[in-house]
């Protein structure tokens, strides 16, 4: 469904196809030079945050900004 007034669309596959790309890029970020850092910058509020796996993406991430 869209949220109201943006019109972005988020389906209940997101949070777990996120963390799988996530996944992806650090596999294949690491392939290329394991200094190289992957973040992320997400919105503070509990509507954006609670659409994130935030007990599995810190595997993936090096920093989470937090606006």
């Amino acid at each position: 469904s869209a949220d109201a007034g943006n019109g972005n669309v988020h389906r209940p596959e997101d949070t777990e196809n996120f963390t799988l790309l996530l996944a992806e890029f650090r596999r294949q970020l690491n392939a290329i030079d394991s200094d190289l850092l992957l973040t992320v910058a997400t919105g503070a509020g509990f509507d954006k945050y609670e659409k994130l796996e935030l007990d599995k993406i810190g595997d993936y991430l090096d920093y989470v900004n937090v606006m």
